[in-house]
């Protein structure tokens, strides 16, 4: 014997009375990013999102068709690297002072290393600082990134190496305070010592980042001297809203 047993109930509901409205809220200002300046909340960690090479302009990754890698500040401070040379060994195609340093022709001695690595087994690539041509090497004590192009591209052929430039983003100046010191000491007796100071002046308009490097590098093979003293300074104001000059 099947049985079925079927129910239908009803309810009614309390009568709601209806919501004032809500009074019109102002509309929500506007943040506009510049298009020539790679933000700090793009980077999480080791990774980075976007990127100023290939056009000099703000672009995501995914939307650039260069060979671009990207260091960002945590992936060098991580693994110790002190400077672009050095991070070099973590790239693709392109090999450090240690790995590659040119042959003299006619000569029984060896050069000095290059101040940049070889991109792409053609030669070394063009060092610049904010896309801008540089002689002297890179080190990581100023700097928020470095970025490693291998290839021309558009808007830097005839002006850098035909086999990549590696380029580094030096640091601005924060509008917040800020300070870090740091000592580094390794087996071979070398001696590095940092300091940054960001100091807020004015809030939310004027700030001033003071950074400095005093290094003693030595190596295995003796006499060897490598001597580095450096200060930088920048310097954030920003009179109007929507105006910022660094």
């Amino acid at each position: 014997t099947l049985t079925a047993n079927a129910s239908l109930s009803a309810q009614t509901l309390p009568s709601i009375a209806p919501a004032a409205p809500q009074p019109a809220s102002p509309a929500d200002s506007v943040l506009e990013l510049s298009p020539f300046v790679i933000s700090s909340s793009s980077e999480t960690g080791w990774i980075a999102t976007e990127t100023l090479a290939g056009s000099r302009l703000r672009t995501d990754f995914k939307d650039v068709p260069n060979q671009i890698e990207t260091f960002t500040k945590d992936f060098m401070q991580d693994l110790g690297l002190t400077s672009l040379d050095q991070a070099l060994i973590y790239t693709a195609n392109v090999e450090n002072a240690s790995d590659f340093m040119p042959a003299t022709a006619n000569a029984n001695y060896v050069s000095d290393p290059a101040l940049s690595g070889r991109v792409r087994g053609i030669g070394s690539g063009t060092l610049t600082r904010n896309f801008f041509k540089v002689q002297n090497p890179t080190d990581n004590f100023n700097i928020e990134r470095a970025t490693v192009a291998s290839g021309p591209n558009a808007i830097l052929f005839g002006l850098g190496s035909p086999a990549g430039i590696l380029d580094a983003t030096p640091a601005r100046a924060l509008l917040r305070n800020r300070y870090g010191f740091e000592l580094t000491y390794d087996s071979e007796n070398s001696r590095r010592g940092t300091f940054d100071a960001n100091v807020l002046v004015v809030p939310k308009k004027l700030a001033v980042r003071l950074m400095g490097l005093s290094k003693r590098e030595y190596t295995e093979k003796t006499p060897n001297l490598d001597r580095d003293e450096r200060l930088y300074g920048a310097v954030t104001f920003k009179p109007f809203k929507p105006t910022t000059v660094v």
